[in-house]
């Protein structure tokens, strides 16, 4: 249960991180492209790192809830 308990805090560790660095990278790239310097499709783009924002945070979530059945 030791290692168990390691592996999910590891995969919950990593999927907020990359939810939080997902986040700070799409605003990011919309504030550069409201300036007009690049010309992204920025519908295109944001739909993508929403997508893999929202499963990483859904990731984040379950192994949350798995923690907390493990740890009871």
């Amino acid at each position: 249960m030791i290692i168990l308990k390691k592996i999910f805090n590891f995969i919950s560790f990593i999927s907020l991180l990359l939810t939080i660095l997902g986040m700070v990278i799409y605003y990011i790239l919309e504030f550069i492209s409201s300036f007009d310097i690049l010309p992204m499709n920025m519908v295109e783009i944001g739909s993508v790192f929403w997508t893999i924002i929202y499963i990483c945070f859904g990731i984040t979530v379950c192994s949350f809830i798995l923690l907390y059945f493990i740890d009871k």
